[in-house]
C-alpha cells in the first residue's frame, strides 16, 4: 500500500510539472496541499509564510453536538461522504475518522450523522425547519432537492452573509460551485473539501492500456497535457479500437470489442460540459439564464451524436451500467466514463487501465471541463440555525483538514492496484479536480420543464432526433418561464 506521505510527495511533484506544462494552454494553476501539519491560527494571525492554513478563532464549544442529516437511499452510502464511525484500515475512511476527531478536539464538539429514515432524496428535514426546530446543523439532500425543497422555499441560510469564518477564496472551496450556484451574489450551498464526494462524483474517462498498446498507440497523457485531447482524437482512438470479433457484422457487448460505451445519464450529459458548453450563464446581476441551444452547444451535440452513430460506439438506454462495465472489465472496450468514486469497481480487472479527463471540443478550448454528477448531495444550513458563526467555523475547519488529508487519501485509493502509480496519473486527477463544473441548470433541474433543459443530453439520447436546435425550440420557452419563476421564488423567500 502506498503511504499518504508518498502520495502527497508525488502529488506535489506532479503538480509542479502540471503547472509548467499547462502554463501555455490556459490551465488553472492548482495549489499544493501542505506537507506538514498546519496549526490553526487565531482570527487575527496572518498565515504562515511556509504553509497555507485555515484562519479560525480560538474557541471551545463545550461538547456541542454538530448534527448532519443525510438522505436514506438504498444502495448508496451518503453518510460515508463525511462520517466514519471507527478506523477500519481503509484509507479514505481512516482519513475521515482522523479529520473528524481532530476537528472535534480542536473545537470542543461532537460530529454526529443522522439518516432521515425512508427519505430517498432528503427533503423531509424541511418540515423540521418549518416547525421551528433546530435539530440539524447541516442537511445533505440530493442536489436538485437542495434547490427546490430548501433554497427556493426560503429554508436555506444565505452563506454569503452568515458563514463568516468560511474563507471561500481558499483552495479547499471549489470556485466553480461558488460562481455557478450563486444567485444575485448570494451563496446558499457550496462545494468544499469537507465533502470528498464533491470530488469523487466528478465524471472522468477510464481507458484500457492494453488495447492502446496492441494498436501501437501511445498513452494519451501527454496529449492531455499538450492541450490536444479533443473530441476528434478521442473519436480516432475509439474507432481504431472497435472490432467485430465474431465476424457476424453486428456489435454486441458479450462478444465484440467497443471503442466507447456509456449510458443516457453519462456521456450525453458529460460531453456537453467537457466541450465547454453550459446549460446556463449569468447576467451582470448574477441571474442565471439559459444558453443551451447556442452555437457551441449545437456544435458539441452534433459532433457527439455523430461519433456515437458509428459501430462500436453505443449509448445504453438504461440507468444501469452493469452490462457495459463488465465489457470494459473483460478487456473488450477502450473507453467508458464513470464518477471517480466508481473506479473501485475496476480493482479486479486483468488489463491495466488509466484515467483521463473527458476531451475538449477542440484545441482552441482553453480548459478541460469535468462535470460533477448532480446526483450527488449539496449541503444547506437551515435558515433558522441558532449559531451560523459556529457552523461556519466547523465547516472551515473540516474543509481545510479534508483538503489536507482526506482528498490525498482518495488519491491514494485511486492510485492502487491496476491503476498506474505514476506522475501522469496524479496529474490527470489534478486536472479533473481543478476543472470541476457545477452547472446551475443541471444542478437545479428537479422541476419538470427545467429538467428538460438541464438534462437535455439524456432526452436527446432516448429520442430519434438528435437535433439540439429543434429540441430547444420545442422545450426552451416553457423552461425559461419556469426558470424565471424559480429565480423569483429564491429572490422573494430570502
Amino acid at each position: 500500500m502506498i503511504s499518504l506521505t508518498n502520495v502527497r510527495a508525488k502529488h506535489a511533484v506532479a503538480l509542479t510539472l502540471l503547472c509548467v506544462m499547462l502554463s501555455g494552454c490556459g490551465g488553472k494553476e492548482p495549489v499544493v496541499p501542505p506537507e506538514t501539519t498546519a496549526k490553526v491560527s487565531s482570527g487575527t494571525d496572518a498565515e504562515s509564510s511556509t504553509e497555507l492554513a485555515a484562519n479560525l478563532p480560538n474557541v471551545d464549544y463545550g461538547g456541542y453536538t454538530f448534527t448532519i442529516a443525510f438522505r436514506d437511499q438504498s444502495g448508496f452510502d451518503w453518510v460515508g461522504d463525511i462520517g466514519a464511525s471507527e478506523q477500519n484500515g481503509e484509507v479514505v475512511n481512516d482519513a475521515k475518522f482522523a479529520r473528524n476527531q481532530k476537528v472535534e478536539e480542536q473545537l470542543g464538539i461532537n460530529i454526529e450523522t443522522y439518516v432521515m429514515s425512508g427519505d430517498r432524496y432528503g427533503d423531509s428535514a424541511a418540515a423540521s425547519i418549518l416547525a421551528g426546530d433546530t435539530e440539524y446543523d447541516l442537511i445533505a439532500p440530493h442536489a436538485h432537492l437542495a434547490w427546490s425543497s430548501y433554497i427556493a422555499q426560503g429554508l436555506a441560510l444565505n452563506w454569503s452573509d452568515n458563514m463568516t469564518w468560511c474563507d471561500f477564496d481558499k483552495p479547499w472551496w471549489d470556485q466553480d460551485s461558488r460562481s455557478s450556484l450563486s444567485v444575485e451574489g448570494r451563496i446558499y450551498t457550496m462545494a468544499g473539501d469537507f465533502s470528498y464526494y464533491a470530488f469523487a462524483y466528478t465524471r472522468a474517462l477510464v481507458f484500457n492500456k492494453s488495447i492502446l498498446a496492441d494498436l501501437g498507440e501511445d498513452m494519451p497523457y501527454q496529449t492531455v497535457l499538450d492541450g490536444e485531447w479533443t473530441f476528434d482524437e478521442f473519436n480516432r482512438l475509439s474507432l481504431l479500437a472497435t472490432n467485430d470479433l465474431n465476424g457476424d457484422s453486428k456489435y454486441d457487448l458479450d462478444n465484440d470489442q467497443y471503442g466507447y460505451v456509456t449510458n443516457y445519464w453519462g456521456g450525453p450529459i458529460a460531453f456537453l460540459f467537457a466541450g465547454g458548453g453550459r446549460t446556463t450563464q449569468k447576467d451582470k446581476d448574477d441571474i442565471p439564464y439559459f444558453t443551451l441551444g447556442d452555437e457551441r452547444s449545437v456544435t458539441i451535440y452534433d459532433k457527439f451524436f455523430s461519433m456515437m452513430s458509428a459501430d462500436g460506439m453505443e449509448i445504453i438506454r438504461s440507468g444501469s451500467t452493469d452490462s457495459f462495465r463488465k465489457t470494459f472489465c473483460d478487456g473488450r472496450m477502450l473507453f467508458t466514463d464513470m464518477p471517480l468514486l466508481d473506479m473501485d469497481q475496476l480493482r479486479d480487472m486483468k488489463d491495466d487501465w488509466g484515467i483521463l479527463p473527458l476531451p475538449k471540443l477542440d484545441e482552441s478550448q482553453e480548459n478541460y471541463s469535468s462535470i460533477v454528477d448532480a446526483g450527488v448531495q449539496l449541503y444547506v444550513v437551515p435558515v433558522n440555525a441558532d449559531d451560523p458563526e459556529r457552523t461556519s467555523v466547523i465547516l472551515e475547519a473540516m474543509s481545510y483538514e479534508g483538503w489536507k488529508n482526506v482528498i490525498p487519501a482518495f488519491y491514494e485509493t485511486a492510485l492502487q492496484d491496476k491503476y498506474a502509480r505514476d506522475d501522469e496519473s496524479v496529474m490527470m486527477l489534478d486536472i479533473i479536480k481543478n476543472s470541476r463544473v457545477f452547472d446551475f441548470g443541471y444542478f437545479t433541474c428537479q422541476v419538470d420543464k427545467l429538467h428538460r433543459i438541464g438534462c437535455a443530453g439524456y432526452y436527446l439520447s432516448i429520442q430519434d432526433s438528435k437535433d439540439l436546435s429543434s429540441y430547444c425550440a420545442q422545450f426552451l420557452p416553457a423552461a425559461e418561464a419556469e426558470l424565471e419563476g424559480f429565480i423569483d421564488r429564491i429572490r422573494e423567500s430570502n
